[in-house]
This record gives structure tokens, C-alpha cells and sequence, in this order.
């Protein structure tokens, strides 16, 4: 639980500091460098177990895998750059649905209660903000001065 924790907060962290950088150096530079040093920070740790997989099946799974890692860390830089991260946040929470849905087409897994409850909260937090920062934005267009 402290891991999951952790890599939170490192991934908020992240984001905040991509979203500067992507400000200064276009969202490519900040995703590449990203992925530079968490490449650097990691090897150490990979490198005794590390290895590619032995048949094509497993070569397959791995280049998509690192397509789709690649194309949702230079959405969300862009994402970030471009929109309020009031609005995003908890959008990126969404993902703990689509990853429990994947989850049960693909393995099987069947959530319990208290995942069906938290993907309601999520959900509907998730729409309330959305909601609430799209009528407050038309509100601010109505008043603002010509």
C-alpha cells in the first residue's frame, strides 16, 4: 500500500513538473526526458532480472505495451499543457475503472463490493468536477467584460 502511495505522489509530481517543462521545451523533450531518467533511476534495480521474451507472442505483447505507455505519456503531457488540471486530475483517476474492466475481460477477475463502490465514487466525482468546471467556465465567459 505505502508502494502504490508513493508512486502516486511521485506521478503527481511528475506531472506537475512535466507541465513546466512541456511550457519551455514542447511536450516531446519533457516526455523524453522523463522517460531518460526514469530509465536511469531504474536500470540498477532491472538489470539483474531483466529479459526479453523468448517467443513472438511475448515480443508482441511488449511493443504494444510500450506504444501504449508511450502514447499516454505524451497525451498526458499534453493534456496537462494544454488544459486545467483542476479538470484532468481527476480524470486520470478513471484509469483505476478502465484497469478493472480490462481485468475482468482479460483474466476474469471479478471486482468485489468495495471496488464497485469506489469506481461509483470515482465516476461520479469525476462527472460532478467536469460539471461543475464547465458551468463555472460558461459563467465566467457570461460575466467577463467585453
Amino acid at each position: 500500500m505505502l508502494a502504490a502511495l508513493g508512486s502516486s505522489i511521485l506521478f503527481a509530481l511528475a506531472l506537475t513538473m512535466s507541465r513546466g517543462l512541456a511550457q519551455v521545451d514542447g511536450a516531446t523533450s519533457a516526455y523524453f526526458s522523463s522517460v531518460v531518467i526514469t530509465a536511469i533511476a531504474s536500470l540498477p534495480f532491472a538489470w539483474p532480472v531483466m529479459a526479453l521474451p523468448a517467443d513472438p507472442r511475448g515480443s508482441l505483447a511488449l511493443a504494444v505495451v510500450v506504444i501504449a505507455g508511450a502514447v499516454r505519456g505524451f497525451a498526458d503531457i499534453e493534456a496537462y499543457r494544454h488544459g486545467e488540471a483542476g479538470l484532468l486530475a481527476p480524470v486520470t483517476y478513471l484509469r483505476l475503472v478502465l484497469i478493472a474492466t480490462a481485468a475482468y475481460f482479460m483474466y476474469g477477475e471479478v471486482p468485489d463490493t468495495a471496488t464497485i463502490i469506489g469506481a461509483v465514487i470515482v465516476i461520479s466525482a469525476t462527472l460532478y468536477i467536469a460539471l461543475r468546471e464547465a458551468r463555472l467556465k460558461r459563467l465566467s465567459v457570461r460575466v467577463a467584460p467585453p
